[in-house]
């Protein structure tokens, strides 16, 4: 089997991901798109391409992975079978787009599982986002105890967090506006990541947990136990985070307890690695894969 994975910008990065796996643990073999780089410059196989280009693509591919929208193209022929994943804080609603989707007999995937709540009648497939084994990577420096990275300061909370790490009295640093790869030799350095407590977590906390350490986040939006509902349902009813309410004083308490209670920091060090393995890892998410693109080659026209 062939499949193109593509998104416009797929600032995620999740494409590219996807595609590593793909050929790494199975016999298909995978190719990955992007329409443009962000500041973020993730890894890519193929970026920018004409519009010939994106027709050969598809032509070339059994399976059409849509992430959020492809680069422009001629469109996808009769024949194909075709994955649309809505990703991320755009898609946290109810989108047209997925229903149109449903109505062209598209596999409709999501990448994180709280956005099975938007989507149910569809019958959605979580997809989980792949990261490799990262624990290798990771030395952690006390100095630098709790990190977060955010895409923007509003949406991730992080006034918050730093009032809290000043009323705990721990180290606490915010990354921003750096490459993927700058961004990544910070995060090594760090004991714990603190994701976002609007909307459960996101890429920041799966690598986290793919590098061993533990993660804060947690709910703070209208909709908020509707989200945790359907994370709770995907992941057997355990959240693999640390989780907080959006208050100074309730993430503070956490901060100072990871940094004072060893057992406590271990616990959540084990629980993010044991979530890893069994969702996120390159090989699990592959094999998921492979059997979300058999079922879209069977509902083709």
């Amino acid at each position: 089997m062939k499949i193109l994975l593509g998104g416009d910008c797929d600032n995620g990065g999740g494409s590219w991901w996807l595609a590593q796996a793909i050929n790494r643990y199975t016999k298909h073999q995978a190719r990955a798109v992007r329409g443009y780089q962000s500041y973020l410059q993730y890894d890519y196989d193929i970026l920018g391409p004409t519009i010939e280009q994106m027709n050969e693509l598809i032509r070339w591919a059994d399976v059409i992975h849509v992430r959020d929208r492809l680069p422009k193209s001629g469109g996808i022929p009769w024949g194909k079978g075709v994955v649309v994943t809505y990703t991320g804080r755009t898609f946290r609603k109810a989108s047209h787009a997925v229903y149109r989707a449903h109505k062209l007999s598209y596999v409709v995937c999501v990448s994180t599982p709280d956005m099975m709540a938007f989507c149910q009648d569809v019958q959605p497939t979580w997809l989980p986002n792949p990261r490799a084994d990262l624990a290798p990577l990771w030395k952690p420096l006390r100095n630098k105890f709790a990190l977060q990275a955010p895409t923007t300061r509003q949406g991730k909370q992080t006034e918050i967090f730093i009032k809290a790490a000043r009323k705990a009295r721990v180290p606490f640093e915010v990354v921003e506006q750096v490459s993927y790869a700058e961004c990544m030799a910070y995060k090594v350095q760090a004991r714990v990541i603190c994701d976002q407590i609007k909307y459960g977590y996101g890429n920041n906390a799966i690598e986290a947990w793919a590098l061993g350490m533990p993660v804060i986040s947690g709910f703070s939006t209208p909709l908020a136990q509707t989200y945790r509902d359907a994370i709770l349902e995907q992941v057997g009813g355990e959240l693999p985070f640390i989780e907080v309410i959006a208050a100074v004083d309730n993430v503070a308490e956490v901060l100072y307890r990871l940094r004072h209670d060893h057992a406590y920091y271990v616990e959540w060090c084990y629980r993010g690695r044991e979530h890893f393995f069994k969702h996120h890892h390159m090989p699990i998410v592959a094999k998921r894969a492979i059997g979300i693109y058999e079922r879209a080659m069977e509902v083709r026209h």
